[in-house]
């Protein structure tokens, strides 16, 4: 048998708390410095859930407020970095514009110092791999009158020429190139020598220079030009720079670098020379 549990009835709990308030009531009204004792056990009891109840309460708004400002901030950010990548877009494209608008210029006053000469001018939109822009594609073919052989200038300087032309595009050979062979002279004083292409004296930005007679007068720095005699490039385009001539072993002929007016490791654009080399004219040996 089950031990049955003492329970006070409810009503008796809310009859025993309302008598002990009517008695703290009257004591403190007989009583006033009762009341005051009263006043400071029970406020030495709230106080400090008070003060630890705004604590909590302060420490959650600051919370709130600095997530808030978080939220604001990432916000911000994002559209911070919206504006940037913008901007740096914006930025692109007027590199491009600029760098663009550098080039033609450049190509209008190699046309104006070649004068004498037809022009078109071509954008280059394709190029064999490696650093170097050895073969490379322009976007003119027979439609616009290319040919091959038809000179090719860029940077200021001759560059190649054509090897293939198709309909509305023609393939350009640099004279960086291992079989590119130039006949070609000094402007100073008409020295004839032959400019030779080589793709491993090009990674020092040279190009061989030869055939030159022991006493032919080259000296460092003289500009070099295509020659009068040469296959099949006209007379008088800039080439490069002589430098590092010495005497060859045989103690016949002299040899030396070049210094390229042209940079082989960015051609954008390109003029194309629509003026043939006259036929009938005696080339330099071994030209290409």
């Amino acid at each position: 048998m089950k031990d049955k549990k003492f329970k006070i009835p409810i009503r008796y709990v809310l009859f025993i708390l309302t008598f002990f308030c009517l008695m703290l009531m009257a004591l403190t009204y007989i009583r006033p410095a009762f009341g005051a004792s009263v006043r400071n056990a029970v406020n030495s009891v709230l106080t400090p859930m008070q003060i630890g109840l705004n604590k909590v309460g302060t420490r959650i708004s600051t919370e709130i407020l600095n997530f808030t400002k978080l939220r604001d901030a990432q916000e911000e950010n994002e559209q911070m970095k919206v504006e940037i990548d913008r901007l740096k877009q914006e930025n692109l494209r007027l590199y491009e514009g600029k760098y663009e608008l550098d080039e033609l210029r450049e190509l209008l006053a190699l046309r104006d110092e070649y004068a004498q000469y037809e022009m078109t001018g071509a954008n280059v939109i394709q190029k064999e791999t490696g650093n170097w822009f050895r073969e490379f594609t322009i976007d003119k073919g027979t439609d616009d009158g290319i040919f091959v052989d038809a000179n090719v200038l860029a940077n200021g300087a001759l560059v190649g020429r054509v090897i293939y032309a198709g309909k509305n595009y023609a393939k350009v050979l640099s004279l960086i190139d291992d079989t590119s062979n130039v006949g070609a002279m000094t402007l100073e004083n008409s020295t004839y020598c032959v400019v030779s292409g080589s793709l491993a004296d090009y990674e020092r930005g040279l190009l061989q220079l030869e055939y030159t007679e022991k006493d032919a007068v080259i000296n460092e720095g003289d500009l070099i030009v295509t020659s009068h005699v040469s296959n099949v490039y006209l007379p008088g385009l800039a080439i490069g720079y002589a430098t590092e001539m010495t005497v060859n072993p045989d103690n016949l002929t002299k040899s030396g670098y070049l210094t390229p007016m042209a940079d082989f490791s960015n051609i954008q654009k390109v003029l194309v020379i629509m003026t043939k080399k006259a036929s009938g004219e005696e080339g330099t040996p071994g030209e290409q």
